[in-house]
This record gives structure tokens, C-alpha cells and sequence, in this order.
């Protein structure tokens, strides 16, 4: 009779183990998940090669301005700008000068996700123009909203 009771306990304490290193395995899992989704929602070499060559036209052709944002059909966007944000589906641009080691991101009212992404933003770099494009594809519901930050010098 006293075996069945032990037994019992062993079996209750194997599962509690068990099942504490099943949820732990479970948050480290999860948590990697979601940096890669992180990683490839923002930084993805594609759209960093696009902000490079908006950063590049901006520079070149339009100049410089600090703490500037182009919308996409925004009042103040060049045309041929426009033009180029129409075919790399750029919704927004933000533009960042200065001399500062952190930037000023007080720029005119920003949307959800650009929130979330300069809350992570950490590649800013003082004494360079510093390009965040929003690149958003597709409509609501199912559109997907990618960021790439690029500075150039």
C-alpha cells in the first residue's frame, strides 16, 4: 500500500519537471522566433539597398535637411522623388542630421509601426545623414510594412 503512494508522488514531481523544462524550452524558442521575424522584417539587404539609392538621390539631387520626413504623395515631395517612392513602394522616408550622438525623432506625428521600429533603432550615426524608409506593400489588411536605415556620409 505505501508503494502505490510513492509511486504516485515520484509521478507527480517527474511530470512538474518535465513540464518546467518544456516551458522553458518553449520562452527561449519563442524568443529567438521573434528576433529573426525582427531581423527580417527590419534590415532585410534588399531594402537597405533601396534606402541607399533614395538616401544617394536625396543627397544628390534634392539635398539635405535635417529632421525631415517624405511621404509618399505628401505635400513638399519633388515629383521625380514621388516618382521613385511609387516604384520601390516607399511610403515614408525620415531623414536625421547632426552631430548628436542620438537622433531627434520628434518628427511630425509617426504611425504604430514606425514607433516599434525606432524604439529598436539603434544604427544611427552622428555626423552622417541618417535615411529610416518605410517601404509598405499592399493594403490593409494584409500589407506588409518593412523598414531599412542606411547613413551616408
Amino acid at each position: 500500500m505505501k508503494r502505490k503512494g510513492f509511486v504516485m508522488i515520484e509521478t507527480i514531481i517527474v511530470i512538474t519537471v518535465l513540464t518546467i523544462g518544456l516551458v522553458s524550452i518553449y520562452v527561449s524558442y519563442s524568443t529567438l522566433i521573434s528576433r529573426a521575424q525582427v531581423k527580417n522584417t527590419y534590415e532585410n539587404v534588399e531594402y537597405i539597398y533601396k534606402a541607399y539609392m533614395v538616401g544617394n538621390y536625396i543627397k544628390e539631387k534634392i539635398g539635405v535637411s535635417s529632421n525631415t520626413t517624405y511621404k509618399y504623395n505628401g505635400t513638399g515631395v519633388p515629383t521625380a522623388l514621388n516618382n521613385i517612392m511609387r516604384d520601390f513602394n516607399i511610403n515614408k522616408i525620415y531623414v536625421f542630421t547632426g552631430s548628436t550622438s542620438t537622433p531627434n525623432i520628434t518628427l511630425a506625428p509617426l504611425d504604430g509601426s514606425s514607433i516599434v521600429f525606432f524604439d529598436q533603432w539603434d544604427d544611427y550615426e552622428q555626423g552622417k545623414s541618417n535615411f529610416v524608409v518605410k517601404f509598405k506593400e499592399g493594403d490593409y489588411p494584409t500589407e506588409q510594412i518593412n523598414f531599412a536605415s542606411i547613413a551616408i556620409r
